[in-house]
């Protein structure tokens, strides 16, 4: 049974916890099962109905490292074959229905097909990381361009593996490109499949914008775990994150941040005080994706770019991420935070940048733009930028900018 992000699931009807001997067991109809380390956690989850995507969000926000994260995600396929958890998408257990993805899903991946920097890049590297024979793990395939990359270069087997409704569109793909007997293509999450045979190479690209939080972090360490051959490669291989202090255009700065201008307007609307919102904006880490255009018609970049720090992805040991570098102003003015880019080193030598100022950049992602609670700096002005990932809480990248 393969796991859609959308399927809604629930405990199934007449569910009980009882107790027998001194053992506690699961009891559905005249069915009993014993439970396992991570049972009770993962039905609880799911005593409201809710999408899998969902609740796996809500047990990653209680487990305590991400190993037990992912056990707990394995557990709801097992529940599901068991019949403790039930789908109303799949009730008898067959594979989860094939559908075909929305407008909004295809343009994502005419995007990526349009980015001929990032893709030519993957496919080179493919072209001299694959040797002959080789079985191949592509970790969110989507439109498959890298799983038929890897069969051209020699793989003798590749499994291509999506969570997102493009299967049925892929396998087209596939079929029409004459690879439908050396790609696999298996629907659902990476970290709950089991295949039938170890890769010699597992190859993904589901970085996030800001590298962390499409959890590429999280499935990659679990891939390599449980899905890759020993002394198995890993590519990408590493990712270095850069920040340039900017001043935002205003007219992006007003779209996103409350000002005070919006405080005295609303209270001239609605006749109440909203200041507290403009206080609490800067009590967090405000982040948001923007485009070169948006953030640079207008905008004026105060520093260099500085190198903040690498995030190894492959042998990956840790989860949590943290980073420091010191930065130094080239000239005065409003600082409103920090404007990031990555550059990923797919294989030695095979690598692409999404630097905003770059003439050949990867232009499939947009770029994080950290805001701070505005301040004037002058040129010689040292700051402190501290980048800070923590995995529990996956969607969230804190850079905190410190005067020295």
């Amino acid at each position: 049974m393969t796991l859609d992000a959308k399927m809604v699931i629930r405990c199934a009807e007449g569910l009980n916890l009882s107790a027998a001997g001194l053992a506690l067991m699961i009891q559905v109809g005249d069915t009993w099962i014993t439970p396992m380390d991570y049972s009770l956690p993962v039905i609880d989850a799911f005593r409201v109905p809710m999408t899998f995507s969902d609740g796996v969000k809500r047990l990653q926000a209680t487990a305590r490292t991400p190993d037990e994260w992912m056990a707990m995600t394995r557990e709801i396929h097992r529940l599901l074959q068991l019949g403790v958890l039930v789908s109303d998408d799949a009730p008898d257990l067959a594979p989860a229905r094939e559908t075909l993805p929305t407008a909004k899903e295809v343009k994502l991946h005419v995007d990526l097909l349009r980015d001929s920097v990032r893709t030519q890049v993957y496919l080179a590297a493919l072209k001299e990381i694959v040797r002959p024979g080789d079985v191949v793990v592509d970790i969110g395939t989507g439109n498959g361009v890298l799983a038929m990359g890897a069969a051209r270069a020699g793989a003798r087997h590749v499994y291509a593996i999506e969570a997102n409704p493009m299967g049925q569109t892929t396998r087209r793909i596939f079929e029409a490109n004459g690879f439908a007997d050396r790609i696999t293509l298996i629907q659902g999450w990476s970290v709950t499949v089991n295949l039938p045979e170890k890769a010699d190479l597992i190859v993904s690209e589901i970085l996030s914008n800001d590298v962390f939080t499409e959890n590429a972090l999280q499935s990659t360490r679990d891939a390599e775990r449980r899905l890759l051959k020993p002394g198995g490669r890993v590519i990408p291989t590493e990712a270095r994150i850069f920040g340039r202090l900017i001043t935002v255009p205003d007219r992006l700065r007003s779209q996103r941040t409350v000002a005070p201008g919006d405080v005295a307007d609303w209270g001239r609307r609605y006749g109440l005080d909203f200041s507290a919102l403009h206080d609490a904006q800067w009590h967090g880490q405000m982040q948001t994706w923007v485009s070169p255009p948006e953030v640079l018609d207008g905008g004026v970049l105060l520093s260099e770019a500085v190198e903040i720090g690498a995030v190894q992805l492959t042998h990956i040991t840790s989860l949590a991420y943290a980073a420091t570098a010191e930065i130094v102003c080239v000239r005065a003015g409003r600082l409103d935070g920090v404007l990031g880019h990555f550059d990923l080193d797919v294989i030695p030598g095979h690598r692409m940048t999404t630097d905003p100022l770059a003439e050949a950049r990867a232009n499939s992602w947009r770029n994080p733009l950290w805001f701070c609670e505005p301040m004037q700096v002058s040129a010689g002005d040292r700051l402190r930028l501290t980048l800070i990932h923590e995995h529990r809480h996956p969607l969230s990248v804190e850079l905190k900018i410190e005067r020295l």
